[in-house]
């Protein structure tokens, strides 16, 4: 019989030495020093902002919507593995002090986000708020007794069959936070609101037990989750390095397919045509997509000449950083190297879907800087960011 204790901190310890790994090699490749770098001039920059937000902001709305969100947001991290439905799911009743762990373990670590998100969205709160602030640790030590909860309530409804009713739950728990956040955030902790908050956490848990207590857990979709984290992993450090576990999804896309057919139908474009299709059904091009909109949209409200330039530079070294992962599509996959053409065509093509890539993003994002700039050298300066990241690319583009 399995002791699920030793069974748990050998899982927990195993990915933190697999993470601590990764995290060594993304050190010694110079992201770090670039990461500091911004996030030095955003505080800089983060403060002059502050001057220019009227007081009278209603940031409190702000800080509640926000915070429901990520209060009622979040996943457990179990670290089940495929085979445990054999060898581990018929000790399921003597699972407790492993999934005590996993539940733990989980609040720590979305309770560590939520200081650091606090801690960012803080002076924001007490520049509109000025005498009537919170104490900080009253605020931080209110948001994890939230968190703790939902985290609880989340770890019932993972016995739910239906994946609606989930979402179900979800929302109606964000609904729910909203308001008591509200009148947190814009008057303070009071005997009504916390007897309301007392109140509301004792009617949660009964309905929660009387609905789900003698619910079985729902073991293939715990895998599956474990599965998504796992894979949401890999493609973070795999914006900085090789990970060879990292999983592909694939997406139709049949709105951005046909610009593989523009492709001239040659042998030189074999390998190209493969990447550019492969790159436009995977997940990458959904991240690359979405870090383009929020850059433009924050290029655009972003003040100032310095402001706007800067969060170019950023948005586009993020998105060169995820270009680099296109090395890996078709990597491991041995008839991709059946083909009948040059193997050193394979390292051009993804080169060009690189630079294609990243010359559609730069022009976009340099949009807003060609429109409004006020001063002559910031166009200059995004085209020389654009080469900069070209070189930065090709050199990265090796095997």
């Amino acid at each position: 019989m399995v002791d699920v204790r030793i069974l748990w901190k050998r899982r927990l310890a195993s990915f933190a030495k697999e993470a601590a790994g990764y995290s060594r090699y993304i050190a010694n490749s110079g992201s770090i020093a670039f990461l500091i770098f911004a996030f030095i001039g955003g505080a800089i920059y983060y403060n002059q902002l502050l001057q220019s937000i009227p007081p009278d902001l209603p940031v409190e709305w702000g800080m509640a919507i926000l915070f429901a969100f990520l209060i009622a947001s979040g996943k457990i991290r179990t670290f089940i593995k495929e085979g445990d439905r054999v060898f581990v799911l018929p000790a399921e009743k003597d699972m407790g002090p492993y999934f005590k762990g996993a539940i733990g373990y989980s609040a720590i670590v979305q309770s560590i986000i939520l200081f650091l998100l606090l801690l960012l969205a803080w002076p924001l709160y007490r520049h509109c708020m000025g005498e009537d602030t919170l104490p900080f640790l009253q605020v931080i030590f209110t948001l994890i007794v939230l968190k703790v909860a939902n985290i609880l309530a989340v770890w019932q409804e993972l016995k739910i069959d239906h994946r609606g009713m989930k979402v179900f739950h979800k929302v109606i728990r964000m609904l729910v936070l909203v308001p008591i956040l509200y009148f947190y955030f814009s008057r303070g902790m009071n005997f009504v609101l916390a007897g309301a908050i007392v109140a509301l956490l004792f009617v949660s848990l009964g309905y929660y037990r009387s609905i789900f207590g003698k619910r079985l857990l729902r073991w293939d979709d715990l895998i599956q989750e474990e599965k998504k984290a796992m894979s949401r992993f890999y493609r973070f450090m795999n914006g900085f390095i090789d990970v060879p576990g990292v999983s592909v999804s694939v997406h139709r896309r049949s709105w951005l397919s046909g610009i593989t057919n523009r492709l001239s139908f040659s042998q030189e474009n074999t390998y190209t045509y493969l990447i550019l299709k492969s790159f436009i059904r995977s997940d990458l091009s959904g991240i690359i997509l979405r870090m383009a909109i929020l850059g433009l949209a924050v290029i655009i409200f972003i003040p100032g000449d310095l402001g706007k330039g800067t969060a170019y530079g950023i948005f586009l070294y993020l998105v060169g950083v995820q270009l680099i992962a296109l090395r890996q599509i078709h990597a491991h996959v041995f008839w991709f190297f059946l083909y009948p053409v040059d193997a050193r065509q394979r390292i051009e093509a993804i080169k060009r879907v690189n630079l294609w890539v990243l010359g559609v993003v730069s022009v976009l994002l340099a949009v807003p800087l060609f429109v409004t700039f006020q001063s002559v050298y910031l166009p200059v300066v995004a085209i020389l960011l654009a080469l900069i990241m070209v070189v930065y690319l090709r050199k990265r583009t090796t095997f």
